[in-house]
């Protein structure tokens, strides 16, 4: 009894160290699995912080692209305005160079303003629906404008110039409110990018400033008369405004600390402010003293076109630059997230290690070899079957399934074969009957559907026999596979060329009409008249050939049909002396087939 009691004891010991060594197990795994939660869900915690950052760096340089189309409308828009505005106070018609000037603007502000609009996210609000309105104005305007430019000053109508101005000018205002909306939409930007922002917002508007407060004096000068002071008011209130963009301007770029920028900064300075100003000052002078302008417009044109292309210059750099800092900086936050990201992985290959050999030692190559089974299934033999590179099960049923592929390849070889030497006529390597019948079948029930002809010719080589009896059989074989070469070569991309039998062929002509057929049948038989027929270095003469033309669907809604047609007229050719071309005749008219030489 001592025994049985020390054996209980003991039974109960080892189950409760077995109970306990489980609970350790499950605390340990339990442990674990919270520690890898935990670590997880940090590294994804500052992964997701980094997409965003790299989301964010990406729509700066989505929003960049649709400022540049914006800025690029813009800068075309003004083009035509000031251009349009001046030759709307020249004496003259507009001659060709200021035309050509005008669509070629016309074009890159059209295009780029589709641009813009197909990439913004503003899609609500005014300010999207005012830019709409504006373009449609403008729109509306410029055959009137064109009508108007043709003619010469005194018969155009006096308000065109202004009404023109207006109009641009709403255009442009908006255009700034939607790239104003279009950045505005965004809380991820950096303040570095918000300052490339200012700066192109501030020299977009000092283009659109310089560009009106220049048409005032190209107006005056166009016109020959002096400009009046309301003109010359309305351009210093311009030039005020340009100056105090230029400060703006001179106060962000160095902020940015990029020379390109500084750079065509500078070019601005130097073809605004030495090239430009010094002259529209002599034009000031001469319009307060009341005196006639005596500066011609080119002249004008000569200064202000640079000045103004510089602006537009210093656009194209700024966004160039601008699109380089939000590569740069969407590259960096993608670095900094794939870190984070390889952080993630690492805790997670904690969880999946036991599963490691598994997935990737016996499901992975055994979900591959079904693929390939799956694709050898369907008779595809293109795939590559993937080695193992394992000398196990694995790799054995791997080299089964490539030796299975490499029997179905020899299969579909000796079944192409065949199917090729069922519809290959042996003698001359055209189409045999068999193949004419299946292609007819198919072609004749498209273009039932679609409503399009098909011509057939019916060619039989007249007194074929001659030529076995004269000079054997074998003379007669190369006498055949001469023409059927012949008779390939000189048919259309897409028509079928078959030998029917003994000395016959036929030509099936998808889409020919019954001219067409006649046209190809008579330059057939001429090609059948002047081949030089030899066998080895003896010549055979000459041969001629009777050809029967029909088309579907007068002379039949089948391939059968028309081919009886057809041969019906190929007898009729025969019956005529032969070396000619008879055609089906039409079930609504003639009972006898036409012959044609």
């Amino acid at each position: 009894m001592a025994a049985g009691k020390a054996r209980s004891t003991r039974v109960r010991a080892t189950e409760g160290y077995a109970v306990r060594r489980r609970s350790i197990r499950a605390t340990i795994l339990a442990l674990e699995g919270i520690l890898v939660a935990i670590v997880l869900l940090s590294a994804m915690d500052a992964v997701r912080a980094r997409w965003d950052d790299y989301r964010g760096a990406r729509t700066m340089i989505a929003t960049n692209r649709v400022i540049d189309d914006l800025m690029q409308a813009a800068q075309s828009f003004a083009f035509e305005r000031g251009r349009t505005n001046a030759v709307l106070h020249r004496p003259a018609a507009i001659p060709e160079d200021d035309r050509a000037f005008l669509e070629a603007h016309r074009k890159t502000a059209d295009d780029a303003l589709a641009r813009a609009i197909r990439r913004t996210d503003v899609r609500d609000g005014d300010d999207l629906e005012g830019v709409l309105a504006a373009y449609r104005t403008i729109l509306t305007l410029r055959p009137v404008l064109d009508k108007e430019l043709a003619l010469p000053l005194d018969r155009r109508d006096p308000s065109g110039a202004e009404r023109a101005v207006e109009a641009w000018s709403l255009l442009l205002q908006r255009l700034a409110a939607l790239g104003i909306a279009t950045t505005g939409r965004v809380d991820r930007f950096t303040p570095v990018f918000r300052i490339w922002n200012r700066v192109r917002i501030h020299a977009f508007e000092l283009r659109d400033a310089l560009g009106l407060e220049t048409s005032h004096y190209a107006a005056a000068l166009a016109s020959g008369q002096p400009q009046t002071l309301k003109s010359l008011a309305r351009a210093m209130v311009l030039r005020g405004r340009a100056e105090a963009l230029w400060a703006d301007l001179v106060r962000d770029v160095p902020q940015l600390g990029n020379e390109p920028v500084r750079a065509a900064l500078e070019a601005v300075r130097q073809a605004l402010f030495v090239g430009f100003r010094p002259v529209e000052d002599q034009v000031v002078a001469s319009a307060l003293a009341g005196k006639p302008l005596t500066l011609d417009v080119r002249a004008f044109t000569a200064v202000s076109v640079p000045a103004l292309d510089s602006i537009g210059l210093f656009q194209t750099t700024a966004t160039e630059e601008t699109t380089r800092y939000g590569e740069t900086y969407a590259a960096e936050a993608r670095t900094r997230m794939l870190m984070r990201a390889l952080v993630a992985l690492l805790a997670l290959s904690v969880g999946v290690l036991v599963l490691h050999l598994v997935t990737v030692r016996l499901l992975a190559p055994l979900h591959r070899i079904r693929e390939d089974l799956e694709v050898l299934s369907r008779g595809d033999t293109a795939i590559q079957t993937r080695s193992t590179g394992r000398d196990d099960e694995i790799g054995a049923l791997a080299t089964a399934v490539g030796h299975f592929r490499n029997s179905l390849i020899e299969r579909q070889r000796l079944e192409a074969e065949l199917k090729e030497q069922s519809i290959r006529d042996p003698l001359t390597g055209l189409l045999n009957r068999r193949y004419l019948e299946e292609a007819g079948e198919i072609e004749f029930s498209r273009a039932s559907r679609a409503g399009t002809p098909i011509g057939v010719l019916m060619i039989d080589v007249d007194h074929f026999k001659m030529i076995n009896d004269r000079f054997g059989h074998d003379a007669g074989d190369a006498a055949l596979r001469v023409i059927a070469k012949a008779l390939l070569q000189e048919v259309r991309a897409g028509d079928l060329v078959c030998r029917f039998g003994g000395e016959e062929f036929v030509a099936m002509l998808p889409g020919a009409t019954m001219e067409l057929t006649v046209e190809r049948g008579l330059l057939l038989l001429e090609i059948i008249r002047t081949l030089p027929l030899l066998h080895g270095s003896r010549p055979l003469g000459r041969l001629t050939a009777s050809i029967g033309a029909a088309v579907h669907p007068v002379h039949g809604s089948d391939l059968a049909a028309v081919i009886t047609a057809a041969d019906r007229a190929l007898y009729e050719a025969k019956r005529a002396g032969r070396n000619r071309l008879g055609t089906a005749r039409d079930p609504s008219l003639a009972d006898r087939a036409q012959l044609l030489p």
